[in-house]
């Protein structure tokens, strides 16, 4: 079984938010990590890069990267893709990397 899982941004806070588009509209990625060993920080790490790798690919075509505001858009996407990611995994090891990194992985599993 290949393990993979869609990022989807529930809720973007931009300019054409206010045209309501539908779901197959909003930036998605498909992450792959069936290759990761998830058991350690170092797998969980990999995926938590993979997940933001894939929110900036995703969110590329979101605000103007030449307008402090069309930054902010982008940059609320990104956020916005790399927490519905994680939460959407339900990985309590990624949800704790993904608020304290690696030192929290290792707290909670010692």
């Amino acid at each position: 079984m290949t393990r993979t899982f869609a990022l989807i941004a529930a809720a973007l806070s931009i300019a054409a938010a206010a045209h309501a588009a539908p779901d197959a509209d909003q930036p998605h990625m498909t992450v792959k990590y069936s290759d990761l060993n998830l058991a350690g920080p170092s797998g969980v790490a990999t995926l938590y890069a993979r997940i933001q790798t894939a929110s900036a690919i995703a969110c590329a075509s979101v605000g103007d990267d030449r307008t402090l505001g069309g930054l902010s858009q982008n940059k609320a996407c990104r956020e916005q893709m790399v927490t519905e990611g994680v939460r959407s995994m339900n990985l309590k090891p990624l949800a704790e990397f993904a608020r304290g990194g690696v030192e929290a992985i290792q707290v909670a599993t010692h």
